[in-house]
């Protein structure tokens, strides 16, 4: 089973999906204040159709709503 986990990279420009402690692909993002924008998802091919872009989605939208 894969092991999954997500952080906010150091300048808060990405929100990696790690699986199995490697990189698998992210979220551009920026964070202005309250405000919160996406420019686009990038997964590694092989990890392109699992559902990893929405387990990411899923994961700003939690903290969006944490951090407000």
């Amino acid at each position: 089973m894969e092991n999954i986990k997500f952080e906010i990279a150091p300048y808060q420009d990405e929100l990696q999906i790690l699986i199995d402690d490697k990189k698998a692909g992210y979220m551009s993002i920026e964070i202005d204040g309250r405000l919160l924008i996406v420019y686009y998802t990038k997964l590694d091919e092989q990890h392109e159709g699992k559902g990893y872009a929405k387990m990411l989605l899923d994961e700003l939208v939690r903290y969006a709503e944490e951090k407000t």
